[in-house]
């Protein structure tokens, strides 16, 4: 089973704006959230709820911060999208990283990753 949260969100204009609110049947205590907020909004009703999930994945748009804080304090796994100019701070000695994809992939010792036979998408890895 899964379960899913939304929340619609709506630019400063609209929430700004009480006639145009009232025209799309929105609720007049509707205030603005950036799209971030309404993802720890999601986040926190789903950790009140005790909503199974192990991860959580989200675009630039959510970046790092305050959703990174909550999931890992969760214990929550994420992947989220950076900026290009995001610095990733590393307990590991700093490597400098630039060029086209095909010129890194040259530089770096490639790893290869398969999946195993028989364990595809639709079928079952353990008894039901």
């Amino acid at each position: 089973m899964r379960s899913f949260d939304r929340a619609l969100y709506l630019p400063k204009e609209w929430t700004d704006d009480p006639d145009r609110l009232e025209a799309a049947y929105v609720p007049p205590d509707t205030g603005f959230a950036t799209k971030p907020k309404l993802a720890t909004r999601m986040i926190a009703r789903a950790i009140a709820a005790s909503v199974p999930f192990k991860w959580v994945a989200g675009d630039t748009v959510y970046g790092v911060g305050d959703i990174e804080q909550q999931l890992r304090r969760a214990g929550k796994g994420y992947v989220l999208g950076v900026s290009s100019a995001h610095v990733f701070r590393s307990w590991g000695k700093r490597r400098s990283v630039a060029g086209t994809a095909a010129d890194i992939a040259q530089t770096r010792r490639a790893v290869r990753l398969e999946a195993p036979v028989g364990r595809g998408r639709n079928q079952r890895t353990r008894p039901a």
